[in-house]
């Protein structure tokens, strides 16, 4: 399986990004040809409150991913 996976920075309208992203963008991107499932959801918060087990799973990104990450915690 293939995955495109995109993360949208904050718009400045989020009502309005909400709405075109689930009535028309949601749409289009369902009719692309061999798209087996078609999968979004909204970023609640970053990882900065996220409890000292994952805080020391993410000081080791440092360790080997030189080009470093970027985590999201978001509605499935």
């Amino acid at each position: 399986m293939v995955k495109l996976v995109g993360a949208y920075g904050k718009p400045q309208d989020t009502d309005a990004f909400d709405a075109h992203d689930a009535q028309t963008h949601a749409p289009l991107a369902q009719k692309i040809p061999n798209v087996r499932q078609f999968e979004y959801g909204k970023v609640l918060g970053t990882a900065d409150g996220a409890s000292p087990q994952g805080q020391a799973a993410y000081a080791d990104v440092a360790n080997f991913a030189s080009g470093g990450v970027t985590l999201m915690i978001a509605e499935a």
